[in-house]
């Protein structure tokens, strides 16, 4: 519960950062790396927060973020 809060307040901060930081309408992805991340950030934790309101795909986030560790015991 701590870390959806924390997710929460994080979308809402980030958010709030982007509206403030609006004054560019003329906006093209691809051209300021840090407004792309900015934007990246902030679509993932929209993602994450549907995912909280959704069993099936809050399950399926959990098992495509898994670490196949048998996978990479057998390669290293």
């Amino acid at each position: 519960m701590k870390l959806l809060s924390a997710l929460f307040s994080t979308t809402l901060f980030a958010a709030i950062a982007c509206s403030v930081d609006a004054k560019d309408d003329a906006y093209v992805y691809g051209k300021d790396p840090k407004k792309d991340a900015e934007y990246d950030i902030s679509m993932g934790m929209a993602g994450i927060q549907q995912a909280a309101k959704d069993p099936k795909l809050l399950a399926q986030l959990f098992q495509d973020m898994q670490v196949r560790l048998s996978t990479q015991v057998l390669w290293s």
